[in-house]
């Protein structure tokens, strides 16, 4: 039988390799190109049965690319899936003259993916329906994973890849990983798939069993990670915390270096408020940006300098941001198809937690990052139970605040 060729055209690395990798295990062959004008040569030379791109490209853009392809007649009916950030709207009756059937829309998730493929090929590939629920995020310098129900093939093939994206965004060598497990319904097979988690996050950190913590109380799951005796077990979520922090002081020079090429010299360890940065010289960052270009994002603190800062870190970039002074300015206003919302915990009239309150009451969906001055555990864990995962420390720094933006938004699947 003759394999599928799928060609992926998209400008990041590690998208690129982790599509290869999750689509040659289920037995395509895969071409890959890094720009507009290398996915247009391929198009023609490969003529792949499928193309995969995103829509925001350099050296030529997702909108004449397709174009172009819509009106050679042999590749023009090639089936063309966009995974992309948000997509003008202007766009969009453009894209569906030019043949596109299917838009999934960055983050989106490896099932979704998976299941366009195949359904736009006509094939059928062996997916785990294995009930499972995993996010990676990260806060100050550790890695959290956090899995809940059952542990899912195709979702820890993705741990690997959404650590490293963070690893390159935040200039980490080795990272710190809390793997925090929850409501697992443990089955036969999943000893196996728990050995592969293990084995992708081991790989990340050089096999330094002591960079890894996990956080769980379920006796199949402690008995299984036993068999690796140097990743500690841990109860509760004060005691995994205890003294990890410290194990990652060697990236402290690298997050102060990070911030020196932004703010200068003079103000690396001030922690300043009022920073210049009039542009961004990492060029992943700007990669990055493209995602979150048309994005709306609202501001609820009642100090402006932090609204000026916020409002400074995205000026980059073509976000719309909405700013408050307190929480009843914010809930009696809330813009809709808000994408992201940055909120203070300490404010006059409605503070922060009753922000986040109405939120779940109303069942929003838009992801929060808190800003707060308030750094003690109590406060963190009692906003992570309204769903909060994102916490920044004031004083922030403007590339700390889009970083953190990027993270949040910016994940493909």
């Amino acid at each position: 039988m003759i394999k599928k060729k799928i060609l992926i055209i998209d400008e990041s690395p590690l998208f690129r390799e982790f599509l290869k990798k999750t689509l040659s295990d289920y037995g395509f062959y895969i071409v890959s190109a890094n720009n507009g004008f290398d996915g247009y040569n391929k198009i023609h030379s490969e003529a792949p049965d499928m193309v995969i791109m995103d829509f925001f490209l350099t050296r030529r853009d997702g909108d004449s690319l397709l174009a172009d392809k819509a009106k050679s007649p042999n590749v023009s009916n090639i089936p063309t899936l966009l995974v992309s950030g948000q997509i003008p709207k202007e766009k969009l009756m453009d894209i569906a003259r030019y043949g596109v059937k299917k838009i999934l829309r960055k983050p989106c998730t490896i099932v979704d993916l998976l299941s366009a493929v195949t359904d736009m090929l006509k094939v059928d590939i062996p997916l785990d329906e294995t009930s499972s629920i995993v996010d990676v995020h990260m806060n100050d310098q550790i890695v959290f994973v956090e899995i809940a129900r059952g542990f899912n093939r195709e979702k820890i093939r993705l741990v690997n890849y959404k650590i490293r994206e963070l690893m390159e965004l935040y200039s980490i060598r080795l990272p710190l990983i809390l793997v925090m497990f929850s409501d697992i319904q443990w089955n036969d097979k999943d000893e196996d798939k728990c050995h592969l988690l293990f084995e992708e996050l081991l790989s990340l950190v050089n096999d330094r069993q002591d960079r890894i913590r996990v956080l769980t109380t379920s006796d199949a799951l402690i008995s299984t990670l036993n068999e690796t005796p140097k990743i500690k077990v841990f109860p509760s979520l004060d005691l995994a915390l205890n003294g990890f922090i410290g194990a990652g002081s060697d990236q402290n020079q690298l997050r102060a270096k990070q911030q020196q090429l932004v703010t200068g010299p003079e103000n690396a360890e001030a922690g300043e408020t009022g920073i210049r940065m009039n542009r961004y010289e990492d060029p992943i960052e700007l990669q990055k940006l493209v995602d979150i270009k048309s994005l709306k994002i609202a501001i609820v603190d009642d100090d402006p300098i932090v609204h000026g800062i916020v409002k400074k870190a995205y000026s980059n970039t073509q976000a719309t941001l909405y700013t408050y002074g307190n929480g009843r300015e914010f809930l009696s206003n809330v813009p809709p198809d808000l994408d992201l919302l940055y909120l203070d915990l300490m404010m006059p009239d409605i503070n922060g937690f009753h922000v986040l309150e109405a939120i779940k009451k109303y069942n929003a969906t838009f992801p929060v990052i808190i800003l707060s001055a308030l750094s003690k555990m109590e406060t963190v864990l009692k906003a992570r139970e309204y769903g909060v995962k994102s916490y920044l420390i004031k004083p922030v720094k403007p590339l700390d605040i889009i970083k953190k933006g990027v993270e949040i938004l910016g994940h493909p699947l």
